[in-house]
């Protein structure tokens, strides 16, 4: 293909490359937001999951035995805790990025529409400027 060196040409060919160039990065910005929206969706079941298991086991545990007693239970409501408490420390931040991460990528994403039409400007003045220095 031969080179050209119409102003005109150039500048788009500059900025297809950058709106190719934002696409990939948009691209892999965003290839991480399914598992995080999953991760925030699901972590909450899986903690109310544990909590049950752990409130099923402590009945089990008294149906064993004859007097009902702290020690009996303590270690599966223990457990039942942690299972929530994990749940909850996996949906929390995710829910927190999830939202905040499209925000942010939507404002990146209108700098960098932006990017190719003031750089174009740019390149067209400093052509203008070349051309008037050259006359």
């Amino acid at each position: 293909m031969p080179k050209t060196r119409d102003p005109g040409t150039v500048l788009e060919g500059v900025q297809r490359s950058m709106r190719v160039a934002w696409s990939r990065e948009e691209d892999r910005l965003t290839q991480h937001l399914i598992f995080l929206a999953t991760v925030a969706s699901a972590s909450p079941y899986i903690g109310l999951f544990g909590t049950v298991w752990g409130i099923m086991g402590s009945f089990q545990a008294l149906s064993l035995t004859q007097q009902a007693t702290l020690a009996t239970v303590a270690p599966w409501i223990a457990e039942a805790l942690i299972a929530t408490a994990m749940g909850l420390f996996a949906a929390i931040p995710a829910v927190i990025f999830i939202t905040a991460c499209p925000m942010h990528l939507l404002a990146c994403s209108g700098n960098m529409r932006i990017l190719p039409k003031s750089f174009t400007l740019s390149c067209i003045e400093i052509c203008k400027v070349v051309t008037a220095n050259r006359a």
